[in-house]
């Protein structure tokens, strides 16, 4: 294979020098290798560096790099170890040397084994996105977030990895030359429509990369047909990413699971699927009860909140599970307990995970009704 390391080879790093075992695989801009101490040695296909010019490559290994220096100590993050340079056929080529992470990608994972189901799917989600919100708030966007590019180490879908950060980029560079190797960026599906055509650097790609992801882990689908657009509070994400909209990974819920709600004591799990990511609580008018309303369920109330309902006004409150908002409908005033006080929602307020929330309160008396902890199972 054209540029390949041999067996022994020495790789001198910043940091030390390790010795080449074995090549490991190809990619679609590097050569993996596998290094002693259990870890991954990365370097350009010559051919790239051919086509594309040394310095581009050479620039866009020292950002992949700077990423992953940015984001070290991350769980579900490849561990960056040291980066140095190789020669190869006269080129001084970057290297970056990095965990080897033991396990399938979830590709292979799902291709094995079928969709990810419950406990181990809501695991997924989570870790998945705590790993792209760890970029993000560095200010990087991964760009080419997908099904290959994420290995379940171990074999275990709690604990994801994400291992390619080759397209990354920091959100603010704004121009790049058009000839540029990962400006616009295609992944199929799994990419953002703006990313594909224009290019740039925006967080609600990485936004839609990982709705797109989660689809495939939950249904071994890839998410190219018009169902994706149906499903539930993943065609909620995937809008607001397509119109632009969501801007970052912090403002969205996970996909998937269940919603605990608390009220007066009494405790009411609703899955986040079958309820479209809202649900309504508040005071019904045909039987003056308290009910929740989440999809065609309607749930009574326990009995202990019987003394609230002739105070209550009419209406309900709308807790947007997928968009983590509530929402003032009807009368009654709503309100959040934030700084040491209840403030009243007089539209739209974003709402945190175990944020207290009242559907009413009584700004003169100070009273609030139905208290309520919105909490993800």
């Amino acid at each position: 294979m054209l540029g390949m390391l041999a067996e022994g080879y020495r790789i001198r790093g910043e940091h030390g020098e390790y010795t080449v075992l074995r090549h490991f695989k190809t990619g679609g801009f590097g050569e993996l290798y596998l290094l002693s101490g259990d870890l991954i040695g990365k370097i350009p296909r010559l051919d790239v560096v051919i086509q594309v010019g040394f310095e581009k490559v050479r620039g866009r290994f020292e950002t992949e790099k700077g990423v992953l220096k940015t984001v070290k100590g991350e769980r579900h993050v490849v561990r960056f170890v040291d980066f140095g340079y190789v020669r190869v056929q006269g080129y001084e080529l970057p290297v970056i040397i990095m965990e080897f992470v033991k396990g399938p990608t979830l590709r292979d994972y799902v291709e094995k084994n079928g969709p990810l189901e419950g406990r181990s799917a809501l695991l997924f989600a989570r870790a998945l996105l705590e790993a792209v919100r760890s970029v993000n708030e560095k200010g990087y966007v991964l760009r080419d977030l997908k099904p290959s590019n994420i290995i379940l180490r171990g074999g275990d879908p709690s604990d994801p990895v994400v291992v390619d950060f080759g397209c990354a980029l920091y959100h603010e560079v704004t121009q790049l030359p058009e000839n540029y190797p990962d400006w616009r960026i295609s992944s199929g599906s799994y990419t953002h429509p703006d990313l594909s055509s224009k290019g740039g650097v925006e967080f609600y790609y990485d936004v839609y990369s990982y709705g797109a992801t989660l689809y495939y882990a939950l249904t071994g689908e890839h998410p190219n047909n018009p169902e994706f657009r149906k499903c539930g509070v993943f065609a909620e994400v995937v809008k607001k990413c397509m119109l632009g909209g969501l801007g970052h990974t912090s403002q969205i819920v996970l996909p998937g699971g269940k919603v605990r709600i608390r009220v007066e004591g009494s405790e009411y799990t609703f899955d986040v699927f079958k309820c479209g990511g809202k649900i309504l609580i508040g005071r019904d008018r045909s039987s003056l009860r308290v009910v929740a309303v989440c999809g065609d369920e309607r749930v009574t109330l326990a009995d202990d909140v019987e003394q609230y309902i002739s105070r209550l006004p009419e209406g309900h409150l709308l807790v947007d599970v997928a968009r983590m908002k509530v929402v003032r409908l009807g009368k009654n005033k709503p309100a959040l307990y934030r700084g040491g006080r209840w403030v009243v929602v007089r539209g739209e307020e974003a709402i945190g995970l175990r944020e207290r929330v009242a559907l009413s309160y009584g700004e003169v008396s100070g009273t609030t009704y139905l208290e309520m902890e919105l909490a993800v199972e």
